[in-house]
């Protein structure tokens, strides 16, 4: 998927949510589990699992909090059918969250880790990239999600450098030690590291989102040539006549957890 250079930018509707701390994250994630019934959230679940997030932004009313965590909401339903995958939000928060790098991989490792077997299949990495850059890329400006074959093939990728088949599963040393030595992968973590140009005060008012970044769809012909540097050149073979590249296991993962994406 390319390396990247520089740090993001993000657009107003994130701000307040950018650098909090592993604490606050953590408090997100248990309430999401206990307020969700699905990985599929609306604004109301939204609010209710941002609320413990009202004394760490120091915001007295209510209705601020609930009119801040709303603008975050509409920033992440980018289809607008008024949900959001909790997954791919609260992925995208630890990515933007002050935590390390490790903690950071830690956690949304962690999301995926279905069964909580301390291991996950290619299907929930695959998965867990897709849904974080995503929730990433609709919270930045003018920067797109990779490519799905791509993201396929750097989960195939991370199975091979920990020596795994595909049909086994990678454990989270092994997941940490192949993002923090793949450039493709780590630089893409760095650039949503500790972002810059934050202020102390957010002005909100007009935070529709002035600028959305947009993920066109391409054929997987256009992935493969955009993409040329990733690491399986088989896929290259399979773009030739747009026929899938290898199997796409993670994609009845998503159907039956009914993930929004």
């Amino acid at each position: 998927m390319g390396q990247l250079h520089g740090k993001a930018t993000f657009a107003n509707a994130a701000l307040p949510f950018v650098n909090i701390s592993e604490k606050d994250v953590n408090k997100c994630w248990e309430s999401f589990n206990d307020v969700a019934e699905g990985f599929g959230i609306n604004r109301v679940e939204m609010i209710d699992i941002c609320s413990p997030l009202q004394d760490t932004f120091e915001i007295k009313a209510k209705a601020e909090m609930e009119r801040i965590t709303g603008l975050l909401f509409d920033a992440m339903d980018t289809d607008e059918n008024g949900l959001v995958d909790a997954l791919e939000f609260l992925g995208a928060l630890a990515l933007l969250s002050a935590m390390t790098i490790p903690q950071k991989i830690t956690f949304v490792y962690n999301c995926y880790d279905f069964n909580e077997s301390g291991e996950i299949t290619i299907d929930e990495l695959t998965l867990a990239m897709k849904s974080t850059l995503t929730g990433l890329c609709k919270l930045s400006i003018g920067r797109s999600c990779p490519t799905e074959l791509v993201l396929e093939e750097i989960a195939l990728f991370a199975f091979r450098k920990a020596g795994k088949h595909p049909d086994k599963c990678i454990t989270l040393p092994e997941y940490i030690k192949y993002c923090e030595t793949t450039p493709e992968v780590n630089t893409w973590v760095y650039f949503f590291d500790a972002p810059q140009d934050l202020s102390d005060e957010y002005d909100l008012a007009d935070s529709d989102l002035d600028v959305e970044a947009h993920a066109p769809i391409y054929s997987r012909a256009q992935s493969a040539n955009m993409d040329a540097d990733i690491p399986n050149p088989l896929v290259h073979e399979y773009a030739a006549t747009d026929e899938p590249a290898l199997t796409q296991p993670w994609q009845n993962t998503v159907r039956s957890l009914n993930v929004v994406v």
